[in-house]
């Protein structure tokens, strides 16, 4: 059962959340695919730089 981001979340406390994506039909974000045989590690380079851009434009921290 699904439960409402506001029933999750206290807006006003400041909070540190831990935020991960999930890839489907076994398709690789970042890596080796052993399946396909690509070589998708230059996607890394190019999630760090678009987070560090986020994290200017929403004021947040990047942790990690």
């Amino acid at each position: 059962m699904t439960i409402t981001r506001s029933e999750i979340f206290d807006e006003s406390e400041p909070g540190m959340y831990h935020l991960t994506a999930r890839c489907v039909r076994r398709a690789y974000l970042c890596g080796m695919d052993r399946y396909s045989g690509i070589d998708y590690d230059y996607r890394r380079v190019w999630i760090e730089d678009r987070l560090r851009h986020l994290v200017d434009a929403f004021a947040i921290d990047l942790l990690a």
